[in-house]
């Protein structure tokens, strides 16, 4: 049986919580969520390399709760909650 432990980790730029979460070649994106105030439509990556965040293009519309996945070299975001709808 293998074990994993949680350990703290570089933190994003901005506090999100109900973000989309996916890795692409061996990079870690944070997508979207909500920050005790507003949706977002921001996106930060850490790769391994760097060891930091750094800030992507935005998403089109702000939202949170939303799922991200890879397909054919592309991350596609999917769903999620704008405020309304």
């Amino acid at each position: 049986m293998c074990f994993k432990k949680w350990v703290p980790g570089v933190p994003t730029k901005l506090p999100r919580s109900r973000l989309g979460v996916t890795v692409h070649n061996q990079t870690l994106y944070a997508i979207g969520g909500y920050d005790g105030c507003r949706r977002l439509d921001s996106v930060e990556k850490l790769s391994a390399d760097v060891g930091y965040w750094e800030m992507c293009p935005s998403l089109n519309t702000k939202r949170s709760v939303l799922s991200a996945v890879v397909m054919k070299d592309t991350i596609i975001v999917c769903g999620g909650y704008n405020g309304k709808s």
